[in-house]
């Protein structure tokens, strides 16, 4: 019964690290860095936190054992001090980049995967195709996977063994896109290299766009949409937000 209490616990304290790293910091006064970190201190000493009697030892423990690697602890300035950032997600303007992103090439094929993905739920196809594109939204990037669950896989032609196996192979996707989603957006690779949009992948493999100047990833550069049920649609098969009410 204890390991079960103290499962629970952890998932309390890395919901409250999630939305305070990601949403909060600026608001609530705590000093955060353009790459997203806090003092641990002072994170210990938020109410979020403090109230759950939450300790260093506790934030080592969510940050090793989160199943989507969401947060990074590190030892900065000369002091030594430890200070922990969450690896994506923010909303935060105080926070432009996020920790460990690294900028996919345009000319390095070995930075594209063969998928970049990213999942929804039927319920939003319709906003989705108002906004004639994925928005961002309050966050700072559009989250995106560069795998594809068997269950989208299915309604696909087999993947070519030669279409980026180094990228396919040099990285495992942990977090980007939830194993709930019912619809999977697939991106045309080769027209967003070519495209003036810029992408990253960040240090647990979420890929990651800001978007163009509206913060949107236009539809244009969606090449397939893939629901895990009825298979390939089309854009014709999605109904306009009036319809879907």
């Amino acid at each position: 019964m204890s390991e079960i209490r103290s499962t629970k616990r952890d998932i309390q304290i890395s919901r409250a690290l999630s939305k305070l790293l990601r949403h909060r910091a600026a608001a609530q006064g705590l000093a955060i860095d353009s790459s997203g970190y806090v003092s641990v201190s002072d994170v210990l000493q938020h109410n979020d936190l403090k109230c759950k009697h939450a300790t260093v030892e506790d934030l080592r423990r969510v940050v090793e054992t989160n199943d989507k690697q969401r947060f990074r602890l590190a030892e900065k300035g000369a002091d030594g001090a430890l200070y922990i950032c969450a690896l994506q997600g923010h909303s935060m303007a105080a926070v432009n980049a996020g920790a460990d992103l690294k900028r996919m090439d345009q000319r390095h094929d070995e930075d594209w995967p063969q998928y970049i993905v990213h999942g929804t739920y039927r319920d939003k196809l319709p906003l989705i195709k108002r906004a004639q594109g994925l928005s961002r939204m309050g966050r700072n990037h559009v989250h995106f996977s560069y795998t594809l669950p068997e269950k989208f896989q299915r309604h696909l032609p087999p993947a070519s063994e030669a279409a980026s196996p180094k990228a396919a192979e040099s990285h495992r996707a942990i977090s980007g896109m939830r194993s709930s989603c019912q619809v999977a957006l697939l991106l045309d690779v080769d027209r967003i290299r070519n495209s003036e949009l810029e992408f990253y992948r960040s240090a647990n493999g979420v890929i990651l766009s800001a978007g163009d100047s509206r913060g949107i990833v236009d539809a244009r550069y969606i090449a397939q949409i893939v629901d895990s049920e009825h298979g390939v649609l089309s854009w014709t098969d999605v109904p306009d937000c009036r319809e879907s009410s």
